[in-house]
């Protein structure tokens, strides 16, 4: 067999390693807090053969996308007597391990076991769905640094499963002196003989309390270094020592800070052992190195221990101690920076007024609407610009009666990588802008921006800026259909005229609504899409369907991911809209079925802003939204989507309506009996 050789380094460069994959199979480094997706196995058991899933490996195991909120991958269809093994450098210290499953029945139940030894046997819950994911606490491992064997071992199926996460927590970590990970020792080889044979640092049995071995014969020079896992806190460090002689002193460092200095007296013999207190000591969470420095020596080492106080203060928590966070009360659920505040990403597809820059040095605002006194060595600096996928271009829009001034555009630091360099071109005035567009590296993610003075005096004014996204592959027109089947009345016994009408109109995407059954009215009503399947089952073979968004397989079209969401609704029930991203022939684009109600202005204002909440989630992606708006396509929840997303209607149908974005189209409304609400269909073609 043959694998892709990779280099895998993990964080503080503390622990780097080689994986060779077969398949999916990796050794992973970890330390505090890091993930393990199910999909990254080492070895296997799968009941079934072939990848039910067909995504990503070629093996038995079964797998697919996951629509959770990372997104990637999950095992799925896993059945009694499966097994995935895992491969995992740890480092020394106590874990929480938890695991992420989804699951639409409450049959599942598997153990987890570490290094052979049970770590928990956890029954699966019904989530809601396949592709509703929980986080669920397994049980707690203490080991030390070294290779380990994470096995999952299923008692009885029926469930998905996206990964485990390790978290360092909060507890006391016991340092034995003879689990060093490098070690220099004066003297050749191991005059106490006992435990690690082949190295020259001298070990011996130990008479302390415990037992075990400790480090004896210590000399000037010698060193020790201890590669540990730790979570946020405050920790007392202690030694346990012993000697005969008075002449002791020693010195622990971590991550080459010294912590502590000390000395060791006479305790009455050679395994007469004290414990000393060497102070306190605040560490991160994560992984670091733990040094001890013999200057003195001639006497013995038993262990040293990490002894957990109190985590640092997080009020708010947000994950940024009080001691270091600006903003103190942030409320739940906010994402925030490394200063505690509220984390602000400027969108790279969106246009970016100048003046809103985050940093600034020797420029000034200008009519409190664009900057100027922009001179070699100034800049201005945007914290957090999503690139999105692939950024190429960048139009300014700047004004200025200078020539040849030059600007650089930088990420990450004002020294950072250039992605592009303008020189000016002078415009009529000051205040005369013109748009001028350049090219720029690819460039992809979230990154700091940079804008910086290379050259001249009074650069430009610049009012605001706009980076476009790569030019995606063509596609043909989608043709795209909007069904009022008021499942009540019409589902399923109409469902073959429906699926009639859909083939007589050749559709790619399809949206229907049903009334009552894509309405959440309680948990002992849920959403019911029977009748959506059943109009699924007469479409036939070329069709998929998600929720109540159906696409034409035969066409090109394939669903990549998909997700339910909620949406306000009169006082008994919450509205469900359906989200698909699709591609066609190698183009990605978005499709969203909405459903609103009747309800006052208030409401379907609500409904208007969820909705364009949803949609800027992924605000640079093609866009089709489809679905009974209930007032009218010409209304102010309608005018409100569509000035929050800036997206443009295509066609309505009473109260059906066709809204998108990244596509240009007509749309006709057309009768769809045994419905009684007029329908649309319509032909878009990509912006591209």
């Amino acid at each position: 067999m043959s694998g892709k050789k990779l280099k895998l380094k993990f964080k503080n460069n503390k622990c780097s390693l080689s994986a060779l994959l077969l398949l999916a199979s990796a050794s992973t480094c970890l330390g505090a807090n890091e993930r393990i997706q199910a999909e990254n196995y080492s070895h296997f058991i799968d009941t079934t053969p072939g990848n039910q899933g067909g995504t990503l490996h070629n093996d038995d195991v079964d797998i697919e996308v996951t629509t959770d909120n990372d997104g990637g991958f999950n095992v799925g269809w896993i059945t009694q007597g499966e097994r995935l093994d895992y491969q995992l450098d740890l480092l020394s210290g106590n874990y929480n391990l938890t695991s992420r499953i989804a699951s639409a029945v409450s049959t599942g139940s598997y153990s987890a076991y570490i290094d052979g030894e049970l770590i928990g046997t956890y029954t699966v819950a019904d989530t809601g769905g396949w592709q509703i994911f929980d986080t669920h606490l397994i049980g707690n491992i203490n080991v030390n640094t070294g290779s380990h064997t994470l096995a999952i071992e299923v008692h009885s199926g029926d469930f998905n499963l996206n990964w485990f996460e390790l978290s360092a927590v909060n507890s006391d970590l016991v340092i034995q002196a003879e689990d060093y990970q490098r070690a220099f020792d004066s003297t050749v080889g191991n005059t106490g003989g006992e435990y690690r044979f082949e190295d020259n640092v001298d070990i011996e049995v130990s008479s302390d309390i415990d037992g075990g071995y400790n480090l004896g014969w210590t000399d000037s020079g010698e060193w020790l270094e201890f590669d540990i896992s730790v979570a946020d806190g405050n920790y007392n460090l202690i030694s346990r020592v012993a000697s005969k002689l008075d002449t002791g002193h020693y010195s622990i460092l971590i991550d080459d800070v010294l912590v502590s200095t000390h000395n060791v007296n006479n305790t009455g013999d050679w395994q007469v052992f004290e414990s000393q207190n060497l102070g306190e000591v605040s560490l991160t969470s994560g992984s670091h190195t733990l040094r001890i420095n013999i200057e003195q020596g001639d006497f013995n080492l038993n262990w040293l221990k990490l002894q957990y106080i109190t985590p640092p203060a997080d009020s708010d928590n947000d994950g940024i101690t009080d001691e270091i966070d600006i903003c103190p009360d942030t409320p739940a659920e906010t994402k925030v920076d490394e200063t505690g505040c509220e984390l602000i990403i400027f969108p790279a597809y969106k246009s970016i007024e100048a003046e809103s820059y985050t940093l600034m040095s020797g420029i000034s605002i200008k009519n409190n609407a664009y900057i100027g006194s922009f001179d070699s060595g100034d800049y201005i600096n945007f914290k957090n610009v999503d690139f999105g996928d692939i950024s190429q271009s960048l139009t300014l829009n700047v004004a200025g009666k200078s020539e040849n001034g030059i600007a650089e555009f930088r990420i990450d630091s004002p020294e950072g990588p250039l992605i592009a360099s303008y020189t000016m071109t002078a415009t009529s005035g000051w205040q005369v802008f013109e748009q001028t567009s350049i090219n720029i590296t690819e460039t992809s993610g979230v990154h700091d921006l940079y804008i910086s003075g290379k050259t001249g005096q009074g650069i430009f004014n610049l009012d605001n800026f706009i980076f476009s996204a790569k030019k995606r592959v063509s596609a043909s027109d989608i043709k795209v259909m909007t069904l009022n089947v008021y499942g009540w009345a019409t589902m399923p016994q109409h469902a073959s005229s429906y699926a009639e009408l859909v083939h007589s109109r050749n559709v790619d995407i399809l949206g229907i609504q049903e009334g009552a059954e894509d309405w959440l009215i309680s948990t002992d009503f849920p959403t019911d899409y029977s009748r959506a399947d059943a109009l699924g089952v007469a479409l036939g073979e070329c069709w998929q369907q998600r929720y109540q968004i159906y696409i034409n397989t035969c066409k090109g079209n394939n669903f990549v991911s998909n997700a339910r969401f909620d949406l306000t609704d009169g006082p008994n029930a919450v509205r469900t809209g359906e989200s698909a991203l699709i591609n066609k022939n190698g183009f990605d684009y978005r499709a969203i079925n909405v459903h609103w109600d009747h309800q006052d202005d208030a409401v379907t204002l609500i409904n208007a802003n969820e909705t364009a909440t949803h949609i800027n989630l992924n605000a640079y992606m093609p866009t089709i939204l489809v679905g009974d708006f209930n007032s009218s396509c010409t209304g102010n929840e309608v005018s409100t989507t569509i000035q929050q997303t800036n997206m443009r209607l295509i066609g309505s149908a009473r109260i059906d309506c066709i809204i998108t974005k990244g596509f240009t189209g007509t749309a006709k409304v057309f009768d769809a009996t045994p419905s009684d609400h007029p329908s649309l269909d319509a032909i878009l073609t990509p912006d591209l």
